[in-house]
């Protein structure tokens, strides 16, 4: 998976690769290990951490942010349904650094007010 990532040249063609890699997980339950095993991974690509820029930094073109988006979406994006059709599996979790969070996130998460 990170390999196949690795090889693609723009934001574009890796989020398009990830949307359907996902879609395919999501009809096919039974390989969920393989995306419980890359979750981290795919997390560092798109935002990049541990000194890493991510995907989210790299992004310039209009069509790679609307791929990024979509994939990110928490209505309709493909990486969402997943970790929401898996969000009681315990295999799936990952420490996401709140400093890698917009502004206004973090602000609500340092109030507690998840109300907006």
């Amino acid at each position: 998976f990170t390999n196949q990532i690795r090889g693609l040249q723009d934001v574009l063609a890796k989020c398009q690769y990830v949307d359907n890699f996902l879609k395919d997980l999501a009809d096919n339950k039974e390989d969920f290990n393989e995306f419980s095993e890359q979750f981290p991974a795919l997390l560092v690509n798109i935002f990049g951490f541990d000194g890493n820029r991510g995907w989210i930094d790299e992004v310039w073109d209009y069509e790679g942010r609307e791929a990024l988006l979509k994939i990110l979406n928490p209505f309709s994006g493909s990486l969402f349904h997943l970790v929401l059709q898996h969000r009681t599996d315990e295999k799936l979790s990952f420490l996401f650094p709140v400093a890698r969070l917009p502004g206004p996130t973090r602000e609500k998460i340092s109030r507690a007010d998840f109300n907006a």
